[in-house]
């Protein structure tokens, strides 16, 4: 691994001292000149953003928390990944790995951010909606970023319904200068290799200039360093006790097929990641073209217990590409400005995506209630039930598969009345067909030629159309600031048709003095469910000795999320800045995981459900606070940002009785979400060019999300079972810049080799006791950069 590092290290060095060859191409004078590379540089002093408006605004008159992780800080940080960014924000928590379905993933504002909060590429979506999260490895451009934007709090007035917790804008290099490339290496344990390259530049194309860019990146790793607690994370035997099926002998785990392993301890193989990017940028005039590919897979078991799937084999992974192509339109007149957008988003769950179940939630459930250990069958048991089951659904790799497009029609327009008052309005059409995710298949999708096989289960219908349409004001009068605005949407699907809703959104700020501001807000937003959770809802019956499975919610129905928000933004200097903010966020008829045994058949249901009672809810305060140059001598600056907040969450209680009415349980905390949550950065360059960076990551204890084990652990009054232990890590980067291009670093993760726990991979009974987070990894490699 040294010899590869020390070869590319030359060879990038050596490009340095190279000669471009001289450009013989014809520029006009006054369409490419000095004034566009010094234009440039001079707006970087000013901090602009898009996702606030959609229209680009100075951050600081901004009524919204919002936070810019600046393209600078993604290299000398060395963030590959969303989350790897997003880790460091006020009240974000990661989970590095999350699961094999969900890639990595983080919490925001007390909600699942991969499902909650949404991702754009450039102002244009990528999360497809389809599935129920946004999938996260290293697919995404974020070495290629210019700026990423996070606004925490609903922006559903301007992005859509399912922008409850926050907006994550990716804004991608934009380099005014004639040339620019830049470019990682970087190598690590596990055998770890990752690329990333990006080069553009702007050309002649007769009396106009054409800008291109062109951007890609691969990394792949073997394993995670993720194997410990070993006697009670992968022992079997430890979840038969979750499940109450210790006493009952039903279950024999061992004698189950794809079980590789013994008594009390399970075979577990390499846990491999791939990923990889490449994207496509041209603009020319009015018009703009962009077009991106992203591959992530991971192993699919990544989170779940050994008892519901194996570890055995390292090629069951869960992968997914997407395509997302754009064209933008834009046009100025006089004080106006115009832009129509095309966008498609092409989704599909790779050929080879499967699970090695040994018994999932779906084969203890149809087991047991097969069985009449579970629910009230009114028949004798059917004995020849599981062996159908395991026949039908279980037995060798069971594939997954899914394509979607998703695609949309925007127009918006602009008009700034004067340096004070501007306007934005929108129209947007949306639709998506496609098939749902589907599961247990014993072939991959359409892989046997002239063979037409049955589904063995029929999901329901994915496909899904809606219209929007927005307008919001900006006005400024004085030292006050105000938005306002409201968005009208109009949905049909399989869930909801023809449902009229409003969301709307109103900031203002009051800049006491330049460097001053108080701020306050109020914000909504109506998330309709994803086909996820229809997909992944089952309901088993029982009618004239006919065992049934048939998939899909019982009435799931749209959440609705607000949020009151006030803070204050102060920088005195550029060497210092300051901003805290204290929040009160709510979701109602909140979406869990759900197990009930209600109908007027024989029957027990287990997926997803939602209930006008239920809801999440968070009060919090959050504070972030920079400083520079501490000690001039050393560059010495530290980043403190700190979040300390109590929730609590009402939602579906997991239920195998014949209750008469669904019932609904307090929890004092919101899952997964510590109540404190704190994060330090320090920063300093000891020796001219070498520079460390040290970040400190420190959490409270938090719940699980596993809905099998809140239920028993209440009925047995011992909470504390649910209790993740709080935890600390330091992670260290040494960077030393060889020359003004090019950077050599190496990078310390976890170094004390903590073991604790991430978020959960999933809310049901699948899920392992805690989901363990990567020990100690080291990493090494360069980066270049030319313009």
């Amino acid at each position: 691994m040294l010899l590869r590092l020390i070869f590319l290290l030359v060879l990038c060095i050596g490009t340095i001292f190279l000669n471009a060859q001289k450009d013989t191409s014809y520029l006009q004078y006054d369409q490419l000149h000095w004034s566009d590379i010094e234009n440039a540089e001079l707006s970087k002093a000013v901090t602009k953003v898009i996702a606030g408006t959609r229209t680009e605004q100075n951050l600081e008159d901004l009524p919204f928390t919002v936070f810019v992780i600046s393209g600078q800080e993604i290299r000398e940080h060395g963030y590959h990944t969303l989350v790897d960014a997003l880790k460091h924000l006020p009240g974000i928590r990661v989970s590095q790995p999350g699961s094999g379905l969900d890639g990595e993933s983080f919490m925001m504002r007390g909600l699942y951010g991969n499902t909650y909060a949404k991702i754009l590429i450039n102002d244009v979506p990528v999360r497809p909606s389809v599935v129920g999260a946004m999938p996260i490895g290293s697919q995404l451009p974020i070495r290629q970023a210019e700026r990423i934007e996070v606004i925490y709090g609903p922006a559903a007035t301007l992005y859509g319904a399912d922008a409850a917790s926050g907006i994550i804008n990716i804004i991608l290099k934009d380099s005014e200068y004639p040339t620019f490339a830049q470019a990682d290496i970087e190598v690590g344990d596990d055998n770890l290799t990752r690329l990333t390259a990006m080069f553009g530049g702007k050309f002649a194309l007769g009396k106009k200039t054409i800008k291109i860019k062109m951007y890609g990146g691969y990394t792949s790793f073997n394993d995670r360093e993720v194997k410990y607690d070993l006697n009670n994370l992968y022992n079997p035997q430890q979840y038969e006790n979750v499940l109450g099926l210790n006493a009952q002998d039903i279950i024999q785990y061992e004698d189950r097929p794809n079980y590789i392993g013994t008594t009390g301890s399970t075979f577990l193989s390499a846990l491999p990641h791939l990923s990889n990017y490449a994207g496509f940028t041209a603009s020319l005039g009015a018009i703009e073209l962009t077009a991106q590919r992203m591959f992530r897979a991971d192993h699919s078991s990544i989170g779940l217990n050994p008892f519901a799937v194996s570890y055995a084999d390292p090629q069951s992974l869960m992968g997914e590409e997407i395509i997302s192509n754009s064209i933008v339109i834009r046009k100025e007149y006089r004080k106006w400005d115009f832009s129509l957008r095309f966008n498609s988003l092409y989704y599909s769950i790779t050929p080879l995506s499967s699970y090695k179940y040994v018994l999932p939630q779906f084969g203890t459930v149809v087991n047991a209630f097969a069985l009449g250990f579970l629910g009230d069958t009114g028949t004798s048991p059917m004995m020849n039930i599981p062996q159908l089951v395991d026949s039908l659904y279980l037995s060798g790799s069971r594939y997954v598969a899914s394509t979607f497009n998703d695609f949309s029609i925007e127009f918006q327009a602009n008009i700034r009345i004067n340096e004070n008052i501007s306007l934005s309005t929108g129209l947007q059409t949306q639709g998506g067909t496609g098939g749902g995710i589907e599961r247990f298949r014993p072939f991959p999708k359409n892989t046997l030629t002239g063979v037409i096989l049955p589904d063995i289960l029929v999901n329901p219908s994915a496909s899904f159309s809606s219209i929007t349409s927005f307008m919001e004001g900006y006005i400024k009068l004085g030292s006050f600031s105000a938005i306002g605005g409201i968005q009208f949407f109009l949905r049909s699907d399989d869930l909801e048709s023809d449902e009229i809703v409003f969301n709307p959104r109103f900031g203002l700020l009051y800049k006491i003095t330049p460097a001053l501001s108080l701020r306050a807000s109020y914000s909504q937003a109506f998330r309709y469910p994803s086909a996820f959770f229809n997909n992944s809802s089952y309901t088993l019956t029982v009618q004239d000795d006919s065992f049934n499975i048939q998939i899909g919610s019982q009435n799931l129905e749209a959440e609705q999320t607000i949020n009151l928000e006030t803070g204050i933004r102060f920088t005195p200097s550029k060497d210092i800045s300051l901003d805290a903010s204290i929040y009160y966020m709510k979701t109602t008829n909140f979406i869990n995981f759900d197990v009930n045994n209600k109908g007027t058949d024989p029957s027990i249901f287990w997926g997803y459900n939602n209930d006008p009672g239920s809801f999440n809810k968070l009060t919090g305060g959050q504070i972030s606070l920079s400083v520079r140059n501490l000690i001039p001598a050393i560059k010495l600056g530290t980043e403190v940002n700190l979040n300390y907040s109590q929730g609590k969450e009402r939602i579906l209680q997991v239920d195998f009785e014949n209750s008469a009415e669904r019932q609904l349980q307090d929890l004092p905390v919101i899952r997964a979400h510590p109540a404190f949550i704190g994060h330090i950065r320090m920063s300093l360059e000891p020796v001219k060019n070498l520079s460390f960076f040290l970040d400190h990551s420190f959490m409270t204890n938090s719940w699980t999300r596993n809905m099998l084990r809140i239920t028993n652990a209440i009925a047995n009054n011992s909470l504390e079972q649910l209790e993740n232990k709080g935890y600390y890590t330091l992670d260290i980067r040494s960077l030393f810049k060889i020359s003004r291009q090019l950077n050599a670093y190496i990078d310390f993760s976890n170094v004390f080799s903590n073991h604790y726990a991430g978020i959960d991979a999933t809310e049901d009974i699948d899920a392992l006791l805690y989901n363990p987070q990567a020990e100690l990894r080291i990493s090494l490699g360069v980066n270049f950069a030319f313009n």
